[in-house]
């Protein structure tokens, strides 16, 4: 059917040209394949009609199997009269809600006109396909054609547009032909692939059904399913079509690739594209247009099913017709209704009518000059050459241009003979040919031009990923996109990601014309708008595509692409990869500002430690000075308990002070080391031992060592690290046993690993996690004395080098500590 639209310009308050929006479930060719043609349908409507289009991605809505697509789906909350003047809404994303909830999300954009695609809904115009009748025909063709009367059937969803009258013209088609319902042979089905392999699953192993006796065809509700049930029963070894025919149904791009190429029944989405547009601008001019509007489906014959779309449609047995016409009275006669039959066949989803009515007519005439002598027979075959290849770039399935040969075959055929008969034969021949060979050789150039543009999106991928702040990632963007043939991209942060609709942040802008200048990188506007009114062209129409930029329960805003020659694989690709280089950027500047807030933190918690700690040196000298004042000048002239008393005073002020140090010495780790030079660790041992004498005289120790390596560090450092270790291996000794203490090296990749080996007491392993904590203690003190600080010392500067510190003990026989350091401009002794 036909819509008439007014002769006037419909003006849109954003300027002169109208801007339809179209509310759409996913577009990435591989699992949204429909949908995808229906994109591809509404984009080459507009562009025909001169009216700019606004395509806005989202999810389905209350996915029962995506607990973050709500994330994607604020994306329907977008479009409003500052954006869009009327919308068409695709029925597909409500196919997991209840029509009149499907209903209730149409009214939320009142008082937008609004169109429905492929949903009938009471009160809203709306545009489908006649389902019922293209799937009778398929299971009336596999019926009467190839004598199957075991069909199963996969259904379709509840609630999924056509679902319920496929199903229905199952049935139909079976009782119509006497065959009655066998429920063992129907299988449930959700129109994704996954649902086709499991329908496959229950047929033949839980109801045990023999393929080819007791399953003889299989009928899908979509092609999704028909597809992955073929690829389920290959993998079994059963052979499509001799042992089980398949036909599906929708005819997407995928049914001719398949092996056999699937027969299907193919909805005339480029005419209810154009229709669906139509019925759009008719509404926004406030003209009446039906409250529904259907049109025909069409049954295309390919392998599946057991039929060859390689073989002529017949026309093999030459009837002589009754009366004497000549071909060209026949051609005068029948030249409306053969190219009617040529238009059919042409047409795609994503074709125009004039495009399809001026190559039919290309066609004819050049195949009817080429049959006359007065033209050269090779005019036809570069005709269709040219044509064919025009066809391919606009999406057209070649495979069933062999249906073109049929036709002019089939109308021209009774009236030919002689030298006119060869020609036409000849051309026949070369015709299927030329087909024949184009259908090897585009698909090899698609997927050459697929790998090509593949690596792109990688490329592209890897700089968007590696970026380190959004205002570098913004500018990888605006260099790479244009690379893929995207001319126009706007990207949007959310002001309040918990109120979107609300302001928005623009961070890139680019168009045809370059990139826009946005002060400080960003500028502020009203979300409704999508992109700033300034930066749309008013000069020609445009074709947008809106998609959510978010990760799992976090949004983030929201890109605009301007559709180019991608496919919807790359621009969901590159959406997933903007998410998630965006929130890579946040969380490494998140990361970096606590590690400064703790850097800050830390620097101003160690200058309050050493000022704390000088601060305390002075009051407590004086402290523990008088203390020892009094315990020299009054002792023995108190009584007993007042001796004791100072000697405990004395004693704390001590230690107290050795606590001080042993903590300036920690805190000034970092802030006092690393003036690396050339350092002698045989000579740093040496300095260690000196400052041990007292230590090492008490105890007895014997000390060896192996030749220690020269390398870049800070020598008082070193002879701290070794001081503390050695100190412990002196102190921790076992009674009536003289300690021994090696201290070993060897390289171990990059670092040289040394090590301190003792004969003492031991170490319990269930002890290990306290060890080179602060105050942590493993001894009574008056048994072991000590402050618990100098293995923390140890570990953090051992740490501050990029090394590491462990220990390996056994109770009783001694203990071994290692630390690594690296080798950096070194030569060892």
């Amino acid at each position: 059917m036909t819509v008439e639209i007014s002769d006037h310009r419909i003006h849109s308050q954003r300027g002169s040209r109208p801007t339809i929006g179209l509310l759409l479930n996913y577009i990435n060719n591989n699992t949204a394949k429909y949908q995808t043609m229906i994109w591809h349908g509404i984009a080459a409507a507009t562009r025909a009609m001169d009216v700019n289009l606004i395509c806005f991605v989202g999810g389905t809505l209350s996915s029962p199997t995506n607990r973050f697509e709500f994330q994607r789906n604020v994306i329907y909350s977008f479009p409003n009269p500052s954006n869009v003047d009327g919308l068409i809404i695709v029925g597909s994303l409500g196919i997991s809600i209840p029509l009149e909830d499907l209903k209730d999300f149409h009214r939320q954009y009142h008082p937008l006109p609004t169109i429905s695609f492929d949903t009938q809904l009471e009160g809203i115009p709306s545009v489908l396909a006649e389902d019922r009748k293209g799937l009778y025909d398929a299971i009336t063709h596999l019926i009467e054609a190839h004598s199957c009367r075991r069909v199963g059937f996969i259904q379709g969803p509840e609630n999924a547009p056509g679902a319920d009258e496929r199903y229905r013209a199952y049935t139909d088609a079976l009782a119509d032909h006497d065959i009655p319902l066998d429920p063992n042979l129907v299988a449930p089905g959700d129109f994704l692939p996954e649902s086709g392999t499991a329908a496959i699953d229950l047929l033949l192993e839980e109801r045990q059904l023999r393929p080819g006796t007791d399953l003889q065809a299989m009928a899908a509700a979509n092609d999704n399913m028909a597809l992955a049930a073929m690829e389920a029963l290959q993998q079994r070894g059963v052979r499509v079509p001799y042992d089980v025919a398949i036909v599906g149904f929708d005819d997407i791009e995928h049914c001719v690739a398949a092996t056999p190429a699937l027969t299907t029944v193919r909805q005339p989405i480029g005419e209810m594209a154009r229709l669906a547009v139509g019925m759009l601008l008719a509404l926004m001019s406030d003209e009446q247009v039906p409250d529904l509007a259907t049109l025909p489906t069409k049954l295309m014959i390919r392998q599946s099913c057991g039929c060859s779309y390689m073989s002529p449609t017949p026309a093999d047995v030459r009837k002589t017709p009754s009366g004497k016409q000549t071909l060209t009275q026949v051609l005068t006669a029948q030249h409306t209704h053969v190219l009617v039959q040529l238009m059919q066949v042409i047409d795609a989803p994503v074709s125009e009518v004039q495009s399809s009515l001026s190559w039919s007519e290309q066609l004819l005439d050049t195949f009817t000059t080429s049959l006359q002598s007065e033209g050269p027979a090779e005019a036809f075959l570069y005709t269709l050459d040219d044509i064919i290849r025009q066809a391919v770039r606009q999406g057209t399935d070649i495979h069933s241009w062999h249906e073109i040969v049929s036709i002019l075959r089939r109308h021209t055929l009774p009236y030919l003979e002689g030298e006119t008969l060869s020609r036409a034969i000849e051309l026949w021949e070369q015709a299927w040919i030329l087909i024949g060979e184009m259908a090897t050789c585009v698909p090899a150039q698609q997927r050459l031009r697929a790998e090509q543009r593949a690596n792109m999106l990688y490329d592209a991928s890897q700089a968007l990923i590696t970026q380190l702040d959004v205002m570098t990632l913004m500018d990888v963007a605006a260099r790479e996109l244009p690379k893929l043939g995207i001319g126009q991209c706007y990207i949007s942060l959310y002001e309040n990601p918990v109120e979107p609709n609300e302001h928005s942040w623009l961070i890139l802008a680019y168009d045809e014309n370059g990139r826009h200048s946005l002060a400080d990188g960003i500028r502020r506007y009203l979300t409704r708008e999508l992109v700033p009114r300034d930066l749309l062209p008013i000069d020609k129409s445009y074709h947008l595509l809106v998609d959510s930029l978010y990760l799992e329960e976090e949004r983030l805003g929201f890109v605009v692409f301007g559709v180019g020659a991608l496919d919807g694989v790359a621009y969901t690709m590159l959406q997933a990869q903007i998410s998630g280089a965006l929130k890579g950027v946040f969380l490494l500047q998140s990361r970096k500002q606590i590690e400064q807030e703790l850097v800050r933190s830390n620097q101003e918690l160690e200058q309050f430690a050493l000022a704390a700690f000088n601060g305390l040196q002075e009051p407590l000298r004086m402290v523990s000075n008088y203390l020892q004042l009094l315990e020299r000048r009054y002792q023995g002239m108190l009584d007993s308990d007042a001796d004791e008393f100072i000697q405990f005073a004395v004693d704390g002020a001590s230690r107290m002070q050795g606590l001080i140090s042993d903590l300036l010495s920690y805190a000034r780790v970092e802030t006092q080391g690393k003036v690396c030079k050339p350092t002698d660790c045989n000579k740093v041992l040496t300095d260690a031992l000196t400052n041990l004498k007292i230590a090492l005289e008490e105890s007895e120790a014997i000390v060896i060592h192996d030749p220690l390596p020269t390398l870049m560090a800070d020598d008082v450092q070193l002879v701290q690290l070794f001081q503390n270790l050695l100190s412990n291996a002196f102190k921790f000794r076992k009674k009536d046993t003289r300690p021994e203490v090696h201290v070993g090296v060897e390289q171990t990749g990059g670092f040289w690993q040394i090590s301190v080996r003792d004969n003492g007491i031991g170490i319990d392993l269930e002890d290990c996690g306290r060890l080179f904590t602060l105050f942590q203690r493993l001894h009574n003190r008056e048994e072991y004395p000590g402050t618990g600080i100098g293995l923390a010392i140890c570990k953090k500067i051992v740490e501050c080098y990029g090394g590491r510190i462990w220990f390996e003990s056994e109770v009783g026989k001694g203990t071994t500590f290692y630390f690594t350091l690296p080798i950096i401009g070194i030569g060892s002794t």
